[in-house]
């Protein structure tokens, strides 16, 4: 059974927390009451690990961990870096434009904003990856094969964090949240900007939780 992640705690610097994944809510929660040291970000791992993965006492340095993993989400990252924030949009739309393409629908995915960029999550199962000690490659030419250097593909090595949903970028003071496609579509990236300034004008009856089943199996 693959239910643990590793977290890390107010900044990336600050990992090696294992947990649960069904006990997130509870450090999203710690999140927003100001419990972390260096602020409010919240950092998960990309991928699952087994209960033998963990240590009976200490951090858990996925960096050590050469075993079977698993994965939950596959996370197209759409990195604002230096770029303007239409540019970055843009590239978003890009991306949910190729997903289409490629034989998926909006029950497929779900946009989030994550306080500077975007990242469009999928579920893994429309892909079926299987738990390996090998997967963070496979995902990584799977995505590279399909997107090319549209999106960030260095979030899946298999050290790799990210933002968790509905917690907030310290540097921009802006939330991580979901956005559904047709409001992407006709929201401009400023009054997004305003939406993540509180979880609270997030729009949850629009929003989805992604499915799959194997439609991208032929792709891996």
């Amino acid at each position: 059974m693959y239910s643990w992640i590793e977290l890390a705690l107010g900044a990336p610097s600050l990992r090696g927390v294992p947990i649960c994944k069904k006990d997130l809510k509870e450090y999203i929660k710690k999140a927003h009451k100001g419990e972390f040291k260096l602020g409010p970000d919240l950092y998960r791992s990309m991928y699952l690990y087994p209960d033998e993965a963990i240590p009976n006492q200490g951090k858990f340095k996925t960096k050590d961990y050469f075993g079977k993993r698993a994965i939950d989400w596959i996370i197209l990252d759409v990195d604002k870096g230096k770029n303007t924030d239409e540019y970055t949009y843009d590239k978003a739309f890009e991306v949910i434009k190729i997903l289409k393409e490629i034989g998926l629908s909006e029950e497929h995915w779900l946009i989030y904003f994550s306080g500077t960029g975007y990242n469009i999550h999928l579920s893994s199962d429309v892909f079926n990856f299987k738990p390996s000690e090998h997967l963070p490659i496979e995902v990584k030419e799977t995505i590279d094969s399909i997107f090319g250097q549209i999106i960030d593909t260095t979030i899946f090595g298999h050290v790799s964090l990210y933002r968790v949903p509905f917690t907030q970028n310290h540097k921009s003071g802006l939330y991580k949240i979901p956005i559904s496609t047709s409001r992407f579509k006709r929201t401009s990236p400023s009054n997004i900007k305003k939406l993540a300034k509180d979880i609270r004008n997030v729009s949850w009856s629009e929003i989805n939780n992604p499915i799959g089943n194997g439609e991208l199996h032929l792709l891996i």
